[in-house]
């Protein structure tokens, strides 16, 4: 038995002498692949052919809010156009990773019962996201029912949630499935001030 140990001993030290004579190997062949890459693009350079990289694109999870769209009647049941409105919880959902498709402008009964909304395609790992993201900001979830179905129905209502903000103000998220694998929710992101009324 002690003899196998010695012999496993020895393998394995003789195993870790090879990687380290690899590693010095493949470092210095590293090394000197990056220098002749060095020196392929600095006589390039010299000779007017090498150009630097592009920048790289913007990061992914941003929405474009100066130019975002106004939705379709058929998506919002509206043909209200968007506006860009104070306060609206814009940073949240750039921090969120949700990006907007389009938004809109609707009312209630009356016109002190306006609201602007954005609309977007996502899982409920970003609705949660977001709403960490508000509370981080200062609002407070005050209603939930947002029950995600990993089996859902396209179309089928997935629940709403609700944030305010010491002010008054109201954020409502209302998600409905859209039926598919992995689960995502076309979902509503509706902002209204006390002046403005709350979003029915």
């Amino acid at each position: 038995m002690a003899r196998h140990r010695g012999a496993v001993l020895a393998v394995a030290i003789g195993m870790v002498a090879a990687a380290s004579l690899a590693g010095c190997s493949i470092g210095s062949g590293a090394t000197l692949g990056g220098a002749m890459a060095r020196q392929a693009r600095d006589a390039g350079s010299a000779a007017g052919e090498w150009t630097p990289p592009e920048a790289a694109p913007p990061v992914p999870g941003s929405t474009d809010w100066a130019t975002l769209p106004t939705c379709s009647e058929e998506l919002t049941g509206t043909s209200s156009p968007w506006a860009r409105t104070a306060g609206y919880p814009e940073e949240e959902l750039d921090a969120a990773l949700i990006v907007a498709e389009c938004g809109y402008a609707g009312s209630g009964l009356t016109a002190a019962e306006s609201y602007v909304g954005v609309v977007s395609v996502v899982d409920d790992h970003a609705i949660y996201s977001y709403g960490g993201q508000l509370t981080y900001a200062g609002w407070h979830l005050q209603y939930d029912d947002f029950l995600p179905d990993l089996g859902g129905v396209n179309g089928d209502y997935a629940g709403s949630r609700e944030y305010v903000t010491d002010a008054g103000e109201l954020l409502r998220v209302e998600a409905y499935d859209n039926g598919t694998v992995p689960t995502t929710f076309t979902t509503y992101f509706e902002y209204s001030r006390p002046a403005d009324g709350q979003p029915s």
